[in-house]
């Protein structure tokens, strides 16, 4: 008999109600101060107002680039806005909401990709990383280089968001 491992479906699972809750109400969060000059740092240009950063956002197609950074990685850790805006005091919902403030984007090489296992290459150091993730294997290369954050859970890997996808030959 062979045993099914809960924690790791129970953390995408998880995993996938925080994202959903934060891009959720992180568009409600636009008009704020704050956030306009995060946007401004980030893509190196002025936003007078919401209306503004959103037709950006919308024109340049930059929601999965500029929304992660805004919540995850703008501004001091315990300031960060996923965590304001994710309700976490406990259990698998806190940690996997502090991975996420605490794990930065990296650059990662696809090295193996099957129907059952990612295997990625981190670049700064050579990790290696399995991830169980089915879809990869259908949109991702061997050799190709992704920008993601890749959440280290312990006795799980999750694959949070690939920012951008890069040719071999940008190594």
């Amino acid at each position: 008999m062979s045993c099914i491992r809960l924690r790791p479906r129970l953390l995408r699972r998880e995993h996938l109600q925080v994202l959903v809750e934060a891009m959720d109400a992180v568009q409600d969060h636009l008009a704020a101060p704050a956030v306009l000059a995060a946007a401004g740092r980030f893509f190196d240009r002025c936003f007078e107002d919401e209306e503004q950063l959103a037709l950006y956002l919308q024109d340049a197609d930059a929601h999965s680039q500029f929304y992660p950074w805004l919540l995850w990685d703008a501004g001091v850790s315990e300031d960060r806005l996923g965590r304001i805006l994710v309700g976490a005091t406990s259990g698998i919902r806190l940690e996997l909401l502090q991975s996420l403030i605490d794990t930065p984007a990296d650059v990662y090489q696809v090295r193996r990709a099957t129907a059952e296992r990612t295997t990625l290459e981190r670049v700064t150091d050579g990790m290696l990383v399995s991830l169980n993730e089915p879809v990869l294997p259908t949109v991702l290369a061997v050799d190709e280089l992704l920008v993601a954050r890749v959440l280290n859970l312990g006795d799980c890997q999750l694959l949070d968001a690939v920012h951008a996808c890069l040719p071999t030959s940008a190594r």
